[in-house]
């Protein structure tokens, strides 16, 4: 909890400020700040922000992704954690703040929320890929490497692709 960041080795998935950081971007974007009067919106707003956070971490994110639906499920233990970050990155803090942008920005075109979860969850989120994996493709990860760079504008890049290739899976999927 008093950690800044989560240890590769770490039982849990993310440190407290990284979530908080990863619900702001769900709901302004990746670099989108909150003013004053915003938030004073948000407070007087709680239980419709509290609704769209929990259908990001309870409904979108589990349908976006097994792991963390096994999470949910109590299949993956935390324990396992430090096991599978060799495995997927999607235990990753930045990954999970990406996910957070590209959901914000595919609700801000006003797009089906499932097709996304769909266009997740059947791409590679493995480590040390050289190519053929979402996030290498995107190119927030090196190929090879196991860590995403935080560089904004990599970053953002990477949610605009991301949100790119997953429009037009879901417009080639409504064809066949």
């Amino acid at each position: 909890m008093e950690r800044p960041t989560v240890a590769r080795t770490s039982h849990n998935i993310i440190a407290i400020n990284q979530l908080a950081t990863a619900l702001k971007t769900l709901e302004v974007g990746y670099g989108g700040r909150v003013s004053k009067s915003r938030n004073e919106g948000y407070m007087l707003e709680l239980d419709a922000l509290f609704e769209r956070c929990w259908t990001w971490a309870d409904d979108f994110m589990p349908s976006a992704r097994s792991e963390y639906n096994d999470i949910m499920a109590g299949e993956i233990d935390n324990s396992d954690l430090p096991a599978l970050r060799e495995e997927t990155m999607a235990f990753n803090a930045t990954v999970i703040r990406i996910f957070a942008g590209v959901y914000y920005e595919w609700l801000q075109q006003g797009l089906d929320p499932n097709r996304l979860a769909s266009f997740l969850h059947d791409a590679s989120l493995k480590p040390r890929m050289r190519s053929g994996s979402l996030l290498v493709d995107a190119g927030v990860v090196p190929p090879g490497s196991s860590a995403p760079i935080t560089i904004r504008s990599i970053v953002q890049d990477a949610i605009a692709y991301i949100v790119k290739k997953a429009n037009s899976a879901g417009s080639q999927a409504k064809r066949a």
